[in-house]
């Protein structure tokens, strides 16, 4: 009956509740009754330091703690415990509670010194890395800077290149329209004094179907003059110069009829082409002729284009054929008299000397005409020997000759034992094309010229052979050229080889009316 009788309380019934506790309902603290049905509240944070460990308000290291409810041998409120929030703390600090500041099982900041010292590591490494971050930045500014410069440097350049390019080809464009009204002025006056010369277009076509242009050499075409002497400015050499023309006239009204002994009409045609010269000499020396200036070259067209009005296109032809054969005859023996010379300087001085005399047999000029007539065996060594010495009325030989010539270097190589010495020679480099624009037939062209394109073809320089397409005088045409160099390349083997071979020696026709040479109006292929 006891036992069925037995309360269910377990409770000690010997202790009142009451009277330990106070209340029934409720906890007697110092801070007033608190209610038992409800779990007591958090005590606030302890604000304190160093001492009873990290997080917690018991004692973390077990003795009988200090809790914030003053000193209890239950230790005081763990942070994180077993039981979470609100579990009691450990035992002597040893009970529910976790290890270190954060609870069971939870290793706190301080737990392990490599995570603390991973941690100083980073904290005290970040300053550094933060600078070569900013660093590598700096760097790559730098580098994007410099990029956009270069850009902006080399689309100036490309904008300078570009201008400089259109200021040529605007000068280019003037240059020609200059040079095309100069042309059609010249036309002009050759069409109204000068019946039978091709006029010239604008676009530098002739009649008779060949194409100028001027010189690409030429530094100005609006300032260039081909004539070094203007007549009208100059009343001596305006009296002495048609003096000549009107006396040279009947040599060449002469010339004509003789190249045509078999034409019943060659006499009438001679004598009219003569008096059609004398008319156009009053007109022009009366400064009737509508030109702003003369010179030996406006004269020398008068009989050219007189000579072809009245059907004589080339008098001097067989003259020049029979000149030009027996000078190549003496080609060989020229060129052997050159090479025994072993002076470079001297050779190159004969070679000049050579040109020079040969420049005199020229039917053109009323001195050497006389000369021609009155010696039948005049040649080149007469020539020669008329040459004045040096130095010249132009002279400029010497710079030529420094140009060409051959420098001897002495090496000293010395060592401990002995002293050797080197000699060795020099060349400047040759010049890669010579241009040479062809005078007279015969002793002038052969002995003269020849003898100048072999030695520039000896210093591997590419040499361009002139001659005009139209008779002029004794001038030696194209056709005639081209059958003299095949017969010279007979007599040596240097220009055979060069013409035949190699191609570094190259023929050229200039299709230009009259002896005398204009720059502005060369044949598209020379220019």
């Amino acid at each position: 009956m006891a036992r069925q009788g037995m309360a269910t309380n377990f409770r000690n019934t010997t202790l009142n509740e009451e009277r330990i506790f106070g209340n029934t309902n409720g906890l007697n603290t110092s801070a007033g009754v608190l209610p038992t049905s409800h779990p007591p509240p958090l005590p606030p944070r302890p604000q304190f330091s160093g001492g009873g460990g990290d997080m917690m308000f018991g004692n973390r290291y077990g003795y009988p703690g200090h809790s914030s409810y003053g000193y209890s041998p239950y230790g005081g409120y763990s942070s994180m415990d077993y039981y979470g929030h609100r579990g009691y703390g450990g035992y002597m600090g040893q009970g529910y509670g976790g290890y270190g500041s954060a609870g069971y099982g939870n290793a706190g900041t301080y737990g392990y010194p490599e995570q603390r010292f991973i941690q100083l590591a980073e904290e005290s490494s970040r300053p550094a890395f933060q600078i070569l971050e900013s660093l590598v930045g700096a760097v790559g500014n730098v580098a994007m800077m410099l990029d956009s410069t270069f850009f902006a440097v080399t689309s100036s350049f490309r904008a300078v290149l570009s201008v400089a390019a259109n200021l040529a080809h605007l000068k280019g464009t003037f240059a020609q329209f200059w040079s095309s009204l100069a042309i059609v002025r010249a036309a002009v006056w050759l069409y109204k004094n000068h019946g039978g010369i091709p006029i010239m277009t604008t676009e530098g076509k002739s009649a008779t179907g060949g194409s100028h242009s001027h010189c690409s050499l030429l530094a100005s075409v609006v300032t260039y003059n081909p004539d070094t002497l203007d007549l009208y400015q100059d009343p001596e050499a305006n009296r002495y110069w048609f003096a000549c023309f009107n006396n040279m006239v009947l040599k060449f009204e002469h010339q004509a009829l003789v190249s045509q002994p078999k034409d019943a009409s060659a006499k009438a045609r001679a004598q009219s082409f003569r008096e059609h010269c004398v008319e156009m000499f009053e007109k022009l020396q009366d400064g009737k002729g509508e030109i702003p200036s003369l010179g030996i070259r406006n004269l020398l067209e008068v009989i050219e284009s007189g000579l072809r009005k009245f059907g004589f296109d080339d008098p001097w032809k067989e003259q020049k054929a029979i000149e030009n054969k027996a000078s190549i005859r003496l080609l060989k023996h020229r060129l052997q008299q050159l090479d025994s010379l072993t002076s470079e300087r001297e050779r190159w001085t004969e070679i000049v000397r050579g040109v020079l005399a040969g420049n005199m047999f020229d039917w053109g000029a009323q001195a050497v005409t006389k000369i021609l007539e009155a010696n039948n065996g005049f040649g080149l060594q007469q020539a020669l020997d008329r040459i004045q010495k040096r130095p010249w009325l132009i002279d400029d030989l010497d710079g030529w000759l420094d140009r060409t010539e051959v420098t001897c270097f002495l090496q000293i190589h010395q060592t401990n034992f002995e002293t050797d010495f080197y000699s060795y020679f020099q060349q400047k480099p040759s010049h890669r094309c010579a241009t040479i624009f062809t005078d007279n037939a015969g002793i002038d062209f052969v002995l003269g010229i020849v003898p100048l394109v072999r030695e520039l073809l000896k210093r591997n320089t590419k040499v361009l052979l002139c001659a005009t397409i139209n008779p002029a005088i004794n001038d030696i045409t194209f056709s005639e050229l081209t059958t003299a160099i095949e017969d010279c390349c007979e007599e040596c083997d240097i220009l055979r080889n060069a013409y035949r071979v190699e191609h570094r020696l190259l023929l050229f026709g200039n299709d230009q009316i009259g002896p005398c040479l204009d720059f502005r109006m060369l044949s598209n292929g020379i220019a």
